[in-house]
């Protein structure tokens, strides 16, 4: 039995060095915006490659939309400021 534990535990220690070099291949750049909030990333090779993602807020500051898509995504709309009473 102690054999069967043996022999997984390296199998997982394969699949996982596998796994570990295709990712290292990958290239992901980060775009902020003048916050510091993540507006953007794209990755450029291995398997994800023109993968781009996109990010908008709204005037306070709040999430509105996440974008994920193979080419440049949607651009954001300029926020409407809110009339004050």
């Amino acid at each position: 039995m102690s054999r069967k534990k043996v022999w997984f535990l390296s199998s997982a220690a394969t699949v996982w060095v596998i796994g570990g070099a295709a990712a290292a291949q990958e290239t992901t750049t980060y775009t902020y915006d003048a916050l510091g909030r993540l507006t953007g990333s794209s990755i450029s090779g291995g398997p994800n490659t023109s993968r781009v993602t996109g990010t908008c807020f709204d005037a306070a500051g709040n999430r509105t939309r996440y974008d994920v898509a193979t080419s440049t995504p949607t651009p954001c709309p300029s926020p409407t400021p809110t009339p004050s009473p």
